[in-house]
């Protein structure tokens, strides 16, 4: 009984304080099309932001003049084809060449077909992954051509086709993922960035009620301090669900009409819900902890405001962290922002199911779990006051 007239009471509060909730619901939904439309160009595919492949293959002539005619010369070579699945994972290069393991003998022997294979990590578009194929193939034509067979072809005679003898099989790392576009990295990352803004409203409640006498009227019934708290987690978490709801809406809706890419969900909602949830987990914990030790809600305001921006800074929401210089990549793994970011990042994209959360899922409950015991920690001394 005490906590429904608590979580009846946590819904007036709530309801009334729509200044809050204007914050909530209106700031990430334009950061989300603004920033859609602004990072459009930057994840367009481009043939110069693949980089530099990793090549799987015995090093030798051929492999040279192929390298060359590429213009890939600084290319990092393995002659072990094993753990190319798990080096690409790990690494900062999007795609790689794999090559035959007879490939030198492949390219002189005009009547054997050469068959490379080109691997893309999801975040290279399947239209770049096939400009990579084009590219390959003709400059394996060149090589062969130019450098082992143009002293024979006359014997070959017009019947023999060079283009006939190359194949070049191109895939993504993962099937069926979605390429990441701008769409794809803003909902993520200011869904995350607005949810943490729920110190705002969440704070105004609650030194509202240490300065109305509230709080000390509850500890004069015995309430404990958790039960205090659940009975804010819970109105507040279905205020951040839907938040998310309405931001992945935008997302889907409202930046296609301006022009910008279409967010794509995907079928993956219970790993969404979960990591929804982690997410808001970790926003409320640090918001019940910033709100119980603020004194005043221009106090709470100010850490909240300050505190969301360098963690958002430092994690990539701000600024992607595929443009970031190694050491900030780095330091954004510190993030709880990033950790939500990243994880809805994957859920979006189709690389990671339910399955595959644990890790940020895990840390985001840990923090908010244990934000929000130091949270009722500090509660229990202010009802005492």
């Amino acid at each position: 009984m005490k906590l429904l007239a608590l979580l009846e009471k946590e819904w007036r509060c709530l309801l009334r304080d729509w200044h809050g909730l204007l914050v909530l619901f209106v700031m990430p939904a334009v950061f989300i099309l603004v920033m859609s439309l602004a990072l459009k160009d930057t994840f367009k595919p481009s043939l110069h932001a693949t980089g530099l492949p990793i090549v799987y293959g015995q090093p030798s002539e051929a492999l040279d003049w192929l390298l060359e005619e590429m213009q890939l010369q600084g290319a990092t070579v393995f002659s072990d084809r094993s753990p190319v699945i798990e080096d690409l994972h790990q690494a900062d290069v999007v795609w790689a060449i794999v090559l035959p393991e007879e490939f030198d003998d492949d390219l002189h022997n005009v009547n054997q077909p050469i068959a490379l294979e080109i691997l893309a990590k999801p975040s290279v578009s399947m239209a770049i992954v096939q400009a990579l194929q084009a590219r390959l193939e003709r400059a394996l034509a060149v090589v062969r051509i130019n450098k082992v067979l143009n002293p024979q072809l006359k014997q070959f005679g017009s019947s023999y086709s060079v283009d006939k003898s190359i194949q070049v099989n191109a895939r993504h790392l993962v099937e069926q993922q979605q390429a990441l576009n701008a769409v794809q990295q803003s909902v993520p990352a200011w869904l995350t960035f607005g949810m943490f803004f729920v110190v705002i409203p969440l704070s105004n409640v609650i030194i509202g009620e240490r300065q109305q006498g509230t709080l000390m009227r509850l500890a004069a019934m015995r309430v404990s301090p958790l039960l205090i708290l659940a009975g804010k987690w819970l109105p507040f978490h279905l205020v951040n669900l839907i938040q998310a709801g309405l931001m992945l809406l935008v997302g889907r809706y409202v930046v296609p009409l301006f022009g910008g890419d279409t967010l794509i969900i995907g079928e993956h909602w219970l790993a969404l819900w979960l990591m929804i949830s982690a997410v808001s987990a970790a926003a409320l914990g640090l918001a019940f902890l910033i709100a119980t030790v603020a004194k005043t809600t221009e106090q709470a305001t100010m850490f909240g405001g300050v505190g969301n921006i360098l963690l958002g800074a430092i994690g990539g929401i701000m600024v992607p962290t595929l443009v970031m210089p190694q050491f900030m990549r780095e330091l954004a793994a510190y993030s709880p922002m990033n950790w939500g970011m990243e994880g809805l990042i994957e859920v979006l994209s189709g690389q990671a199911d339910i399955g595959q959360l644990w890790l940020p899922t895990t840390l985001l409950f840990t923090l908010g779990l244990l934000l929000l015991l130091l949270a009722s920690w500090r509660l229990q001394a202010l009802m005492r006051e």
